[in-house]
């Protein structure tokens, strides 16, 4: 039966590499009105494949499947860090650089310091991005 989002498989996302000859069954006997499934196409596979698919792989190595995945799940655990970060920082920042400070402390920044300090913001977003970097040595492992 159906279970949490209407889906056999209780709601969670799969992922299916296929070869665009032998998946016309995966394809047609889906679930009615179930989303389906973002395909994960080889580069050896039928221009069928290749032109539905969402990721096509250059090579036609199975694990390249897994690291692709890993990738993406980095990159978008990236991206919420980069959110926070950059949320965090102008929340403080901006008022600090519109005189917050001075009717309380007497505490006011030139405009110069102020605009530094904007900016390094995305100074401390372009470095966690960078840090991106450190995924690829544990794709390496698969």
């Amino acid at each position: 039966g159906l279970l949490r989002g209407g889906r056999p498989d209780g709601g969670r996302a799969r992922q299916r590499e296929a070869d665009g000859l032998h998946d016309h069954d995966n394809r047609c006997h889906g679930s009615p009105g179930a989303v389906p499934l973002p395909r994960i196409a080889i580069g050896a596979g039928t221009d069928v494949a290749i032109e539905t698919a969402k990721v096509v792989l250059m090579k036609s190595d199975p694990a390249d499947v897994l690291r692709a995945i890993r990738l993406s799940k980095a990159t978008v655990r990236k991206m919420k860090q980069n959110l926070f970060w950059a949320s965090f920082y102008n929340i403080i920042a901006i008022p600090v650089a519109a005189g917050i400070l001075y009717p309380g402390f007497g505490i006011s920044l030139r405009p110069e310091i102020s605009a530094l300090l904007m900016s390094a913001s995305s100074i401390i977003v372009a470095t966690n991005a960078v840090l991106l970097k450190g995924a690829e040595k544990q794709l390496l492992s698969v």
